[in-house]
């Protein structure tokens, strides 16, 4: 914390984000779930080739922390993966996306509700990270520090955290804010970034998801023009022994 930081500002920031979820409408039409569903698999695809590479003991044997873990689909996919439902843990805001992972997981995962700054995870260190649109929530620069400082507390040796976040401001929503790539040197100084430009801007994304199958051939081939992906996606690394590559394919 720097001396600008007080615990009432950090958690008047929390407030805040609960407020912004508030205001925003959870909408599940066909064509956003496939959207959303695409982008996922996107995500993944370069997920799951650098926690291969980083991770050189058997999926089994790490522990993933999932921050803002939402309704749990990232822990759910890790544990589909190998690691034990016992070694995931989710952390978020909002009690009912707590309450929705601990009805997909089960009750030996741990799932807490509160600020990721805060509250006991049930383990000093972690092999994996993930951290999927949460600083673009957080509009205050002192708790983004804050949480960036405790994500590389938390992060063992040969650490990865797993990222995905916006690199535009959306004009039309004032309640986040981009993080790009500057940024999140500044805010992980001491890990190394493995990202890329992935994911085509949500507003092209869910028209063209409209069109059904076709709309995944069209979100592929609209994937590729680099300047239409709205977001950084990949990993950083802490204390890294051997070079990274995501594996994933680039159309640049």
């Amino acid at each position: 914390m720097t001396k600008q930081d007080s615990p009432t500002q950090l958690d008047n920031e929390a407030s805040l984000i609960l407020d912004r979820y508030a205001r925003r409408s959870v909408r599940h039409a066909p064509h956003l779930e496939r959207y959303r569903a695409i982008a996922r698999r996107e995500r993944q695809e370069i997920y799951r080739s650098l926690v291969s590479r980083a991770n050189p003991v058997s999926m089994d044997a790490i522990h993933v922390l999932d921050i803002g873990c939402g309704e749990g689909e990232e822990l759910k996919w890790m544990g589909s993966l190998g690691v034990p439902v016992s070694h995931l843990v989710g952390v978020d805001l909002r009690q009912d996306a707590t309450e929705a992972t601990r009805e997909r997981l089960g009750n030996q995962a741990k799932v807490v509700c509160g600020d990721a700054c805060k509250v006991d995870l049930g383990r000093s260190s972690f092999d994996v990270i993930i951290c999927n649109i949460v600083f673009s929530s957080i509009l205050d620069h002192n708790a983004r520090m804050a949480l960036a400082h405790r994500i590389t507390a938390l992060l063992g040796d040969r650490g990865l955290l797993l990222w995905t976040d916006f690199v535009f401001n959306n004009p039309s929503n004032r309640d986040v804010r981009k993080v790009p790539l500057r940024e999140v040197r500044l805010l992980f100084p001491t890990l190394t970034p493995h990202l890329q430009r992935r994911h085509l801007a949500p507003p092209l994304g869910r028209t063209i998801s409209r069109l059904g199958n076709v709309g995944g051939w069209g979100y592929t081939a609209l994937n590729c023009i680099p300047w239409l992906r709205t977001h950084l996606v990949g990993g950083l690394v802490k204390m890294p022994t051997t070079p990274l590559t995501t594996g994933a394919t680039k159309c640049e």
